[in-house]
């Protein structure tokens, strides 16, 4: 029996041509004997391994994993549909604004008319205009808001007076005499209306009198606000005139 293992041992070595592979070959499927045999006559390198039987996956108790049929099997492709944008829209809110307060030499004529006269306090030195003031208070989304921005139009009827001659005299047309005792300053007819961020005016005192007021930033112009500031609608005025038909509106703009 040996020598037919033996002769068959022979017949792989001569069908292959490796003669310690098929040593290996032969100590695995004929017999651990034959194949060191086999290693010891051809001086194979670890010799003493061949003899070591190659041991079946069943016999080892373990278990290969079905593999995928490949030709069958198709892979998912990725979805790059980007994810919707959750970000809120800006949204553009009308502020709700209240009554008009109003300071300076300012008298009530009706409900809904004033007379303004020129101010100057001669203590300060410092004109005292007519002022019509309206405190504004952001909408509630604005504290989650990354930005806010306003926007105004203040609108008029104003009727001035007629200019001092005697300031015109003194190279100062166009201008009322305000009168404090026997003190006495000539000042320009003049408007401001815009915002008040902060106590500070978007829109200061200018030099004109016009019949028909119609004021709001220049075209594309919007002014950066936060909850934390003090925000106001302001007219002011600065001679002798009759004011009448008032009325201002705040947009705000929320950037989310």
């Amino acid at each position: 029996m040996h020598f037919k293992k033996l002769a068959i041992a022979w017949v792989l070595v001569a069908a292959c041509g490796t003669p310690c592979s098929d040593a290996k070959l032969a100590g695995a499927v004929l017999a651990p004997g034959l194949g060191s045999i086999l290693a010891l006559a051809f001086q194979c390198p670890g010799a003493d391994e061949v003899a070591r039987p190659i041991a079946s996956v069943e016999t080892a108790g373990l278990q290969v994993p079905e593999q995928p049929d490949m030709a069958t099997s198709s892979s998912t492709a990725p979805d790059l549909t980007p994810p919707p944008d959750l970000r809120r829209a800006p949204e553009t809110v009308q502020l709700q604004l209240g009554a008009w307060a109003v300071g300076g030499l300012v008298t009530a004529t009706s409900p809904s008319t004033w007379s303004c006269r020129a101010g100057f306090d001669f203590v300060r030195g410092a004109a005292t205009p007519c002022e019509w003031t309206i405190p504004l208070q952001l909408p509630a989304d604005a504290a989650t808001a990354k930005s806010v921005t306003l926007t105004y139009n203040i609108t008029a009827a104003l009727s001035w007076g007629t200019p001092s001659t005697t300031c015109a005299a003194q190279g100062q047309p166009n201008s009322y005499i305000a009168k404090s005792g026997t003190s006495s300053a000539c000042l320009r007819g003049s408007v401001g209306a815009g915002l008040v961020i902060d106590g500070a005016a978007t829109s200061p005192l200018l030099n004109q009198t016009p019949s028909q007021l119609n004021a709001q930033p220049q075209p594309g112009t919007s002014y950066p606000v936060t909850t934390t500031q003090k925000l106001a609608l302001r007219l002011q005025l600065q001679g002798d005139l009759d004011v009448a038909a008032l009325s201002g509106t705040v947009t705000a703009t929320l950037n989310f």
